[in-house]
């Protein structure tokens, strides 16, 4: 027995001399490998130094610590506020199509459009898989429109506002989030992150107006809804229009920009950017029917997120019509100055901005074959497709 305790001893001691040996080396590897520079108490330095694990001493990892850094800057409370607000309208379509039995999300089946009595109000109905959002391809051979076919459709009839309630646990997410966003500083944003701050924030307005006013129907429901829908930034309340009219400087109509609060002029020299981006009109989702799609945009890529947004909207919203003629919303149209001097040069444009991929090439070649075959100016060749007013939301997967 004694023989065994001293063996005991023997190893114990040495095992803290190795130890005692490796962690002096590894302080005097880090000493010479590190700038001699002095750390205050309570650094970011300072606390370096004495933690040498990914884990804290609570439990928490390095990446879960970020992450909670992140939901309290004014950009990761704007991606926050949009994802819960989406959860939300995506838990109102769940819990809608469960009480009627549905078994299919609302969307436009390509198929249906090769019936020849397909009528514009036919978008409004449920479908199967493929879709056709803009119905931009009514009168044409059948083709892929992209990223659009893969989104979500949130409709009238597809949600029940008034079941609110069933998402209660959202609900409170939300409030939390809307207080965050009250006490934020944008002080120190700059134009990227400022950028990415006020799409969400403004798309988060509308989703959060929606639910609290109603659903639009009409130019003039949307309009009124947009002036009542009001979100607290930083202790200053701003509307919709506030938010896409005086800041983003994007209005969808030139006359809409009407301040609830503050002076327009006082608002965009708070706020406002230092110069207009036209790839806006692509990103914000006033939650009608010919809107572009709803996504989370991020300070780090928002420059490649408005360009792949701008994108695939164009995609899925270009059409060729049975008269043979390029189909091109009104919502692009009446915005063709920030892109183009006329008509004919948008849909060079146009052009220019779909990817070289097969998808695009066929839509491409057969705006090329009429521009060739008829003898009219590029700009006869354009037809407007109408603004659709009714309710709906195109959310990714």
């Amino acid at each position: 027995d004694n023989d065994i305790t001293k063996m005991r001893s023997e190893d114990l001691k040495q095992r803290s001399k190795s130890q005692t040996f490796g962690d002096h080396h590894l302080v005097k590897e880090i000493q010479t490998n590190s700038p001699r520079t002095h750390a205050s108490i309570g650094s970011d330095m300072e606390f370096s130094s004495r933690v040498y694990s990914s884990t804290f001493s609570d439990g928490t990892s390095r990446a879960q610590e970020k992450k909670k850094g992140q939901e309290t800057t004014p950009n990761g409370v704007s991606e926050d506020l949009v994802k819960c607000l989406m959860g939300i309208y995506l838990e109102l379509n769940k819990s809608s199509r469960e009480r009627e039995g549905s078994r299919t999300v609302s969307k436009l089946s390509l198929s249906h459009l090769k019936n020849a009595s397909f009528k514009r109000k036919s978008v409004y109905d449920q479908n199967a898989s493929n879709l056709d959002p803009y119905g931009a391809v009514m009168g044409t051979s059948l083709r892929d429109i992209g990223e659009y076919k893969n989104f979500i459709h949130i409709t009238r009839t597809s949600i029940d506002v008034s079941r609110l309630s069933d998402c209660s646990t959202s609900l409170v997410n939300l409030g939390v989030l809307k207080e965050k966003l009250s006490k934020v500083d944008l002080s120190f944003l700059n134009h990227k992150k400022k950028m990415a701050f006020w799409i969400n924030t403004y798309n988060a307005c509308v989703m959060n107006g929606f639910l609290e006013h109603g659903l639009p129907s009409s130019k003039e429901k949307l309009l009124t809804i947009l002036k009542m829908a009001t979100i607290d930034v930083g202790g200053t309340q701003l509307s919709a229009l506030d938010i896409e009219g005086s800041i983003l400087q994007s209005p969808c109509e030139p006359r809409e920009t009407v301040s609830t609060g503050e002076s327009e002029a006082r608002l965009q020299k708070r706020y406002g950017f230092r110069c207009v981006e036209p790839n806006l009109m692509f990103v914000l989702c006033r939650g009608d029917w010919s809107s572009p799609a709803l996504r989370v945009y991020t300070a780090e890529d928002v420059v490649n997120e408005l360009i792949k947004a701008r994108t695939e909207y164009l995609e899925a919203s270009i059409g060729i019509s049975g008269r043979k003629k390029i189909v091109i919303p009104k919502f692009l149209h009446k915005r063709l100055r920030d892109f183009a001097e006329d008509e004919g040069s948008l849909v060079e444009w146009i052009c220019s901005q779909l990817p070289p991929i097969q998808r695009c090439l066929q839509l491409k070649e057969t705006v090329e074959w009429l521009k060739k075959k008829s003898e009219s100016p590029s700009n006869k060749l354009v037809e407007v497709r109408p603004h659709e007013y009714e309710f709906r939301y195109l959310l990714p997967l």
